[in-house]
């Protein structure tokens, strides 16, 4: 595969008609090599043949390593616009959700192009143009960009790789070594082409005390938003009524009535305040008691996807292992996120979805399956075989949306 960074002039939205930015062409090329050294490889106009229709004159194409054929050529005073990804978004006018904004599904994004982490460890860029296939999304950890696969896993500290069995493994897996099945799989849930990836994309309920919201990935276009939570053999997470009771119980250092009292007010203030978000959308009032029954990570999961300010939707990603039975099913999640929906009033311009994706562990995954998760030797393993992967072979996804 070659990589041909570029700069072109593209209808574009956002910034200003002046400012440059560079793209790629990710195109397929077969080089031939007889060594390891730098030396030229064809003029551009094979580029041109490809497809690419931009100005040539001058382009040249070098071969920087032929272990990752990777190329760079440059077209002279080609500018671009790019489209416009918004790190900063406010909450918009949430009342026309009810009536089906969302009222079509987006093309699909699939149309693989083989192995999409190159030999030396960077990110392969987004192809450019309006040509048909897979185009690679922009990758970030919640708003900074990501660069490289060292770059993304260094992000995932404390207990997010310290054990192979966690959902967040299969997850990076899938964005590094399947990344064109992962946007077929969001695709079909809402997501636009060419749509940010923003890995443990943060969003605050603007409450002072509550914590914000970490969604696995939200997948952020221009006018629509994806907020995927990935699960595999974690057990199923706590409604709010359990919430509420767990975190205000008697405490050691202080049993009286008024700490309590003071307690569970603070938490259901925290729970309030993702309700507000919701609330424009809903078709009834929602209080901490009528939502009590509802898991409260779906919550402030939802809440994440609306304050984006675009049109969202809400997919749980459930790996499905056949070599364990550990974790919720499928069954729960789609229950779980009916109750939520219901409780909203089955808005029709915001989607909630499962999709179970069969995985098959490789041979690379069995060389970290049985690591124990309590050495501190066990995160730096698992994060050398996701770079080194594929971990999972990925089946065809099966995507319900939930009513």
């Amino acid at each position: 595969m070659l990589t041909i960074p570029w700069k072109s002039r593209s209808r574009s939205r956002g910034l200003g008609a002046h400012d440059p930015v560079e793209t790629a062409l990710t195109i397929p090329w077969i080089l031939q090599h007889q060594n390891d050294e730098p030396h030229r490889v064809r003029e551009a106009h094979e580029a041109s043949a490809k497809g690419f229709r931009g100005r040539r004159s001058g382009a040249q194409v070098v071969l920087l390593t032929p272990a990752t054929a990777c190329a760079a050529v440059h077209w002279p005073g080609m500018k671009s616009r790019p489209v416009r990804y918004g790190d900063e978004v406010g909450l918009a006018d949430t009342a026309s959700l009810k009536d089906g904004v969302q009222g079509c599904q987006p093309p699909y994004l699939g149309g693989g192009i083989g192995r999409e982490v190159i030999a030396n460890g960077e990110l392969p860029r987004r192809t450019a143009g309006r040509r048909k296939g897979y185009r690679m999304p922009r990758i970030y950890y919640n708003k900074t960009p990501i660069v490289s696969v060292d770059s993304l896993l260094s992000n995932f500290k404390g207990k997010a790789l310290q054990s192979p069995m966690r959902s967040t493994v299969p997850l990076l897996d899938m964005a590094l070594h399947a990344q064109s099945h992962l946007t077929s799989v969001v695709g079909n849930c809402g997501a636009e082409p060419e749509s940010e990836l923003r890995f443990e994309y943060e969003a605050s309920s603007g409450s002072g005390s509550a914590r914000p919201s970490h969604t696995d990935i939200m997948v952020l276009g221009s006018s629509r938003a994806v907020a995927v939570e990935a699960k595999w053999t974690e057990p199923p997470y706590e409604n709010v009524a359990i919430r509420l009771l767990r975190r205000t119980k008697l405490r050691e250092k202080d049993l009286s009535a008024e700490a309590l009292a003071l307690d569970r007010a603070h938490q259901e203030a925290e729970v309030g305040s993702w309700l507000r978000i919701l609330q424009p959308i809903a078709y009834e009032s929602l209080t901490t008691a009528s939502v009590a029954g509802v898991v409260y990570q779906m919550i402030h999961r939802a809440a994440s996807a609306i304050a984006t300010g675009l049109s969202p939707s809400l997919l749980y990603l459930h790996f499905d292992d056949k070599e364990t039975q550990l974790g919720a099913t499928s069954e729960i999640y789609k229950a779980d996120l009916a109750r939520l929906y219901q409780k909203l009033g089955r808005p029709s311009g915001f989607r909630f979805y499962v999709a179970t994706q069969p995985i098959q562990r490789t041979a690379v995954f069995r060389t970290i399956e049985g690591l124990n998760r309590t050495l501190s030797s066990t995160c730096s393993a698992v994060r050398e075989a996701i770079k080194a992967g594929p971990l999972f072979i990925y089946g065809p996804a099966d995507i319900e949306q939930v009513e």
